[in-house]
Parts: structure tokens; C-alpha cells; sequence
């Protein structure tokens, strides 16, 4: 498909306009239904949402400064903290919220205080001020990361309503657990993550392995994460223990590439969804024939792919390391794309 341009919009909402105490999700189903792409930024301690829309324009670009890029973001704050961010935290962990409320003022700066008029992105976007850009600088703003930080993320399916429309209420009930679980932490005296809680919506995969592939076509996808600077490993391993087997009870699946070591558990559960699905035997049928001596195997992946027990003693990492690997999504969009 040729590239094409899209219309964007970066804007501030309550947390409590999508994601009401009640649990009722009609507010993010139109507010992610009325647009080609969305995605959504919480800083915790924080009443407003980042909430960044995207979608398809026929119009040239224009006004494209007035995208808020992550990259200028970073940038800053690693020049301005000498990247000690997460040694900050580390050393005054009382002062967390304090310090994301900071961060996400200055944010709003940036943003110019733009709140939220509409739900509908037709409604709220303005052809005389508002930004359209190229598709590949609307989707891929972020090019330059903090340099020490954790990620861990899952998949929340939204199913298809009878008659038309989608049922975003398990979304908000993960949205209502990681909340509700940095509330509780934050009474205990802890503070888990550090940079902030993100969410995605997409439709969904035809990839084998993919979080995303889905029984149904109809049913589409929320990707949830939470980020925090590594010095936070213990209380952040904590969090994902707390939440994951939350996230997992509404039949997702964890991003494979992303730190997921914080909860080994977690690997039964996948390989039990894959089987489950039907899209492991395939998969593995590929596998045999393309890897035969098990280059691209170790013992994550035994464990995930073929149910095997951990080879040794299983112990949540203590330190982090530097290190590449190949994404499990990615070798499976190659066989795909191979079949």
C-alpha cells in the first residue's frame, strides 16, 4: 500500500472520563472507534490522560511542529538528569508522585494545554490549526529511549458486541488493576513505575505466535504496559506479579520480547493459550523445518513453545544486562510470511 498522510491530535482528558469508577467503557469504545489509531499515556499521580489520535487524510501535510514528539521529550530530560533519572527515584522514592507530577506540567507545556473537546476525533480536529503528517512520522515519533528502563506489556482482547459495535470493559477493568494496585503500593511506601503506564489499540494478527492474533477476525486488540526506570526492578517486579495474573484471566497474551522474566508464570500460561488456539502446531512445524538443530532455541523458549520445566532454578533477574535478541513476534511474521 502506498505511504499516505494522517491527521493528528494530542490532547489531555481526566483519567475518569474513559475509565469511570463504575467500570463503564462506552466513552473509550467511541473514543478509540472514531479514529484510525490510538494510543494513550498515563503518568501516574496524574488526573490527565495523554491521549495521542491519528487518522487517514486526503490533505497535504501541515502544521507538523505541532505534533508532541517523544524524541525532543527524552532528549531533555536525559540532558537535564544526566540520564539519573531513575537513580532519583531510587534515592528519594517519597518524592515519586511529586516528581511525575512534575514531569507531566512540563509536558503539558509542550502540548499547549490542549484538553480534550470531543470524543469523536472528526469533531475535535480542526483543519485550520491542527497537524497532518506523513504516516511514518505520525507512528513511528519515538526514535530515542532512556537507556535504562523496563517494559512489560500484555494484550487485552476487545470482543465484538452483538449487533455492532465492541466491548472495551475488560480494557477498563486492566486499566482499573494497574491503578488500583500503584494506589495500594503507593500506602505500603512503594512506587512502581517510574515513567508511566501506556495503551494501544490495533486490530489484530494473522501472525502464528502473535498477542494479537485472534479467534474471531471481529475481535481487535489493546496492547497495556507499564515502564519504569530499572533502579525500580524490585517494586516494578512486584507490580507485574500483582497484575499479570489479572491481565492473563481475560484471555490475552504477554509481548514475548519484553521483560517478562519478572514473571516466570507467566510461560505456562502462554504455551496453554497457544496450544489452546491451535496456532502452536503450525508454528512449530515451520520451526522444525527451518531451525532443525535448535539454533534459535534456549530455555524461555523450550518452556513457552513446548511446555518444557524451567532447565535450572528460576529466579526473578536481580540486574539487568544490555543484550539483542530476535523477537519471538518477529521470527513469527517471518514464517508466516514464508507459508
Amino acid at each position: 500500500e502506498p505511504l499516505f498522510n494522517v491527521a493528528v491530535l494530542d490532547e489531555l482528558v481526566e483519567a475518569d472520563v474513559l475509565f469511570p469508577p463504575d467500570g463503564n467503557p462506552s466513552n473509550l469504545e467511541r473514543l478509540v472507534t472514531s479514529a484510525d489509531y490510538v494510543e494513550l499515556f498515563w503518568f501516574p499521580y496524574n488526573r490527565h490522560i495523554w491521549v495521542k489520535r491519528f487518522s487517514r487524510s486526503a490533505l497535504p501535510p501541515q502544521f507538523e511542529a505541532k505534533v508532541v514528539g517523544f524524541n525532543f521529550i527524552v532528549s531533555e530530560l536525559a540532558s537535564l538528569t544526566h540520564g539519573l533519572m531513575g537513580k532519583l527515584f531510587e534515592i528519594t522514592p517519597w518524592a515519586t508522585p511529586l516528581i511525575l507530577q512534575l514531569l507531566f506540567e512540563s509536558l503539558k507545556v509542550f502540548m499547549g494545554e490542549r484538553h480534550l473537546r470531543s470524543l469523536s476525533f472528526a469533531d475535535d480536529w480542526d483543519a485550520s490549526r491542527d497537524p497532518v503528517v506523513p504516516v511514518q512520522d505520525a507512528y513511528l515519533y519515538q526514535s530515542k529511549y532512556f537507556t535504562n528502563f523496563v517494559d512489560l506489556e500484555h494484550t487485552i482482547p476487545i470482543p465484538a458486541k452483538p449487533g455492532s459495535g465492541h466491548d472495551f470493559s475488560a480494557v477498563v477493568a486492566a486499566w482499573q488493576d494497574a491503578v488500583g494496585t500503584i494506589g495500594l503500593m503507593q500506602a505500603q511506601g512503594e512506587f512502581p513505575i517510574t515513567i508511566n503506564v501506556h495503551l494501544r489499540f490495533v486490530k489484530n494478527s494473522d501472525a502464528l505466535l502473535s498477542p494479537a492474533w485472534q479467534a474471531s477476525p471481529t475481535t481487535h486488540t489493546c496492547y497495556i504496559e507499564f515502564l519504569s526506570f530499572s533502579e525500580q526492578l524490585p517494586q516494578y517486579t512486584a507490580f507485574a506479579q500483582r497484575v499479570i495474573p489479572r491481565w492473563e484471566s481475560y484471555g490475552g497474551l504477554p509481548h514475548f520480547a519484553k521483560f517478562l522474566q519478572v514473571f516466570p508464570p507467566a510461560y505456562a500460561d502462554a504455551h496453554q493459550k497457544l496450544q489452546a488456539r491451535g496456532t502452536l502446531a503450525p508454528f512449530l512445524t515451520w520451526r522444525d523445518q527451518l531451525d532443525p538443530r535448535n539454533v534459535f532455541m534456549n530455555d524461555f523458549l523450550n518452556q513457552l513453545l513446548l511446555g518444557a520445566p524451567p532447565a535450572g532454578s528460576q529466579s526473578i533477574p536481580s540486574r539487568l544486562f544490555n543484550c539483542r535478541f530476535l523477537s519471538i513476534e518477529a521470527l513469527s511474521e517471518l514464517l508466516v510470511t514464508a507459508a
